[in-house]
């Protein structure tokens, strides 16, 4: 367990407070999406389970998610905009005693997270030789299976650095602020097969057959196509307004072709923490 993590563990004041049912978002489309809601899934040996979810920053939504993950004891647990707090000049984020918490060590507030269960039987090691960015993980997975690269993943544009940092205020106005696929991603070459995932803030026809126009994703269809990646997601939508005119699928996972022996399947919508982005599961069936 890294030493923030057991800091966190510490931390006094963040009680559990699940969103309750009553205030959870109608959709009227639910009905029409992949679910796994209908057991709490059995784990078999040689089953990776991962839970990725856009907690839009809110604490309570994160507890949601975290608690849901405990329950089917899921393996890795992908948060793009976690909630988090700044303490002596170091981001924290929610512990829970069944998970170790991984954070972007960067000065800019991190906009990814991972929590990984304690009793899974691999191993994981943060890969900041790769990449050590506020707005990217990347994890390497290893151990009696296939090693494997899981990023994790929040394209926007990037955040401006705080007084002190090493960029100041101005020279960020000054430029065009780039998204996090452009400025970062794109120069990264997967070495051994990976699973890509997080909210891309994306739209093309490959992902979603609805869009009219490709939006903000030619940069990223370049990269996915470059690194041979497969879409896991169906056409299920991933991000819900009342005033949307389209469905919206901007929550992505993919995998390059590469495995030899690990595959990736059950891409489902899993229960909800009554934001508009909906939390996503899957599964990497190991041998």
């Amino acid at each position: 367990m890294s030493v923030r993590s057991q800091f966190l563990h510490s931390i006094e004041g963040l009680e559990s407070r699940p969103v309750s049912r009553s205030s959870l978002e109608s959709n009227p489309d639910s009905n029409l999406e992949p679910s796994i809601l209908e057991s709490k899934p059995s784990k078999e040996k040689g089953e990776i389970s991962f839970i990725q979810h856009n907690t839009a920053r809110n604490q309570e939504a994160l507890q949601t998610v975290l608690e849901i993950a405990f329950q089917r004891k899921t393996d890795l647990i992908l948060i793009q905009e976690p909630f988090v707090f700044k303490k002596e000049s170091v981001f924290y984020s929610i512990p829970h005693p069944a998970f170790d918490l991984i954070l972007p060590d960067t000065s800019i507030r991190p906009r990814v997270s991972i929590y990984a269960r304690k009793k899974s039987n691999f191993q994981y090691t943060p890969r900041l030789d790769i990449c050590n960015d506020s707005d990217i993980q990347i994890l390497e997975i290893s151990g009696n299976l296939e090693s494997f690269l899981v990023f994790n993943i929040y394209n926007e544009k990037e955040l401006e650095r705080e007084k002190g940092g090493n960029t100041p205020r101005s020279s960020t106005r000054s430029r065009r602020r780039k998204y996090t696929v452009e400025r970062k991603l794109q120069y990264i070459q997967p070495s051994i097969p990976s699973i890509i995932c997080g909210d891309f803030n994306a739209h093309h026809q490959w992902w979603n057959p609805a869009t009219r126009k490709a939006k903000n994703a030619e940069v990223l269809v370049d990269w996915l196509r470059k690194a041979t990646c497969q879409l896991l997601n169906t056409d299920a939508s991933t991000f819900w307004r009342s005033n949307l005119r389209e469905i919206s699928i901007i929550d992505l996972t993919f995998y390059t072709d590469n495995f030899q022996e690990n595959t990736c399947g059950k891409w489902a919508i899993l229960e909800k923490t009554g934001l508009d982005h909906k939390v996503i599961g899957f599964l990497v069936f190991t041998r």
